[in-house]
């Protein structure tokens, strides 16, 4: 108890009963943003560069986790809003000062993205899986050559998404090596 009075100069729960901590959903919510973040970032990089031949397993089998992660998230955060009906306004309004209206509209753009980019591997991660409809081929071969154009807009998309989650984090006044100086070295 010694090492968090001194790290936080409050003892939590009894003197300082405003430090509330978060609920499960929003911590999984934040840790999935910012895995998904980081896969999408280094398989766009890794793109960019010319090397996704070279590794494949982080360009093409790790893509497979941001889609499911922001979706699992996503479903994470809603279960945990009081009025989940209500997330429609976070988009009536864009808001350079907040936090949660970046985080809200890089998700927005980033989720959709995440699958497509997903998709775009689709022959060559179910190569025994032939799609059934023309247009779908259609879709995956355009999507296919676009690659590194989705690469270049995911990179900064990724990266807004993995500061938001740290930013949220690092606010978190009830976990205070959550919004410590040392975890900038980790980083």
């Amino acid at each position: 108890m010694q090492e968090e009075i001194f790290v936080s100069g409050r003892n939590i729960p009894n003197i300082d009963p405003s430090l509330e901590i978060w609920h499960w959903p929003i911590s999984l919510y934040l840790f999935l943003g910012g895995l998904a973040a980081g896969i999408l970032f280094f398989a766009s990089v890794v793109t960019i560069l010319g090397k996704d031949k070279d590794y494949p397993t982080t360009v093409k089998y790790a893509s497979l986790v941001p889609p499911i992660a922001l979706t699992l998230g996503l479903l994470a955060l809603v279960y945990d809003l009081t009025h989940p009906l209500y997330t429609w306004q976070l988009y009536t309004t864009i808001r350079l000062e907040s936090p949660m209206s970046w985080g809200a509209w890089v998700l927005l753009i980033t989720t959709p993205l995440s699958f497509l980019w997903v998709f775009s591997y689709y022959s060559e991660l179910f190569p025994k899986r032939e799609l059934k409809f023309k247009f779908l081929k259609t879709f995956e071969k355009f999507l296919k050559n676009n690659r590194k154009n989705m690469a270049y807009a995911l990179v900064p998309l990724s990266i807004i998404l993995g500061v938001y989650t740290g930013i949220l984090l690092s606010a978190f006044n009830a976990r205070p090596l959550w919004n410590n100086a040392i975890l900038g070295h980790c980083s």
